[in-house]
C-alpha cells in the first residue's frame, strides 16, 4: 500500500471514529436525562465493581421521588454536565454495606454532599454552632 493512500485511510478511520464518538455521547447524554434512574444504577454498578463492595439492586429499585427526602427540595435532573444542588443522586445510607436493597435512598447532590464528608457528630457540632451564632 502507498504512503498517500495509507494515509488516507487513517485520516479517514480517524475521522469515522470521531464521529462516532461524538454521536454515541449525544445519544448516551439524552438517555441519562430521559431515563436517570438507569443511568444511576449502572453508574453505582461501575462503582460498586471499581470499589469492591456489593451491588444486590435491580433497575427497578431505583425511584427518584419529586422532592428530596433531606432537604425537602425539589428533585430534577440537570440539562447541562455539571450536577445541580437539586440533581437526583443515589446515597448509600450505610456505606459499608453497599448498594443493597434498604441500603440506598435517592436524595438531592446537596443533601448527599453535605453528607459525605462528614461524621454525625460533626454535623451535631456544626448544627450547634448554626444555632448558637447563627439563627
Amino acid at each position: 500500500m502507498d504512503c498517500e493512500r495509507e494515509q488516507s485511510l487513517l485520516y479517514y478511520y480517524k475521522h469515522r471514529s470521531q464521529n462516532f464518538l461524538k454521536k454515541h455521547s449525544e445519544a448516551e447524554k439524552t438517555r441519562r436525562r430521559e431515563h436517570p434512574e438507569f443511568a444511576m444504577y449502572h453508574a453505582a454498578k461501575n462503582r460498586a465493581k471499581r470499589s469492591g463492595i456489593p451491588f444486590e439492586l435491580d433497575k427497578q429499585d431505583i425511584h427518584i421521588p419529586e422532592t428530596c427526602p433531606v432537604l425537602g427540595i425539589p428533585l430534577f435532573v440537570s440539562t447541562g454536565t455539571r450536577q445541580s444542588d437539586n440533581s437526583p443522586t443515589l446515597d448509600r445510607i450505610n456505606n459499608a454495606k453497599g448498594y443493597v436493597r434498604g441500603n440506598v435512598l435517592v436524595i438531592s447532590w446537596r443533601a448527599n454532599n453535605i453528607k459525605s464528608n462528614a461524621t454525625v457528630l460533626e454535623l451535631e457540632k456544626v448544627l450547634g454552632y448554626m444555632k448558637r451564632y447563627i439563627y
